[in-house]
């Protein structure tokens, strides 16, 4: 690990398809997040994208794995994505 990875936040984001059981679903892929090292995780707004937020590259791979599965023993088709998390934040850019 660098030291920029140690000043590097990652997430972790999957969207999953929904039914009606999409509560306890969700549910379920944030303990499997939760179990393989997440800092936390939730839904974004009402879905489709279930996210986890982990301290290093190496958990986000893991929960990454973790959270697809949960969703693959359940028969959702997912798709997982490990980014960077922006800690910047909104921003207006003005050409000039």
């Amino acid at each position: 690990m660098t030291d920029e990875d140690e000043n590097t936040s990652y997430g972790i984001i999957v969207a999953a398809e929904r039914t009606i059981l999409k509560f306890l679903r969700d549910r379920e892929a944030k303990a499997a997040a939760l179990g393989a090292g997440a800092l936390g995780a939730s839904i974004s707004g009402a879905g489709p994208t279930t996210f986890a937020l982990v301290g290093d590259l190496a958990c986000a791979r893991a929960v990454a794995v973790a959270m697809e599965g949960a969703f693959a023993a359940q028969a959702i088709e997912s798709r997982v994505r490990v980014c960077e998390v922006d800690r910047v934040g909104a921003r207006v850019e003005v050409d000039t």
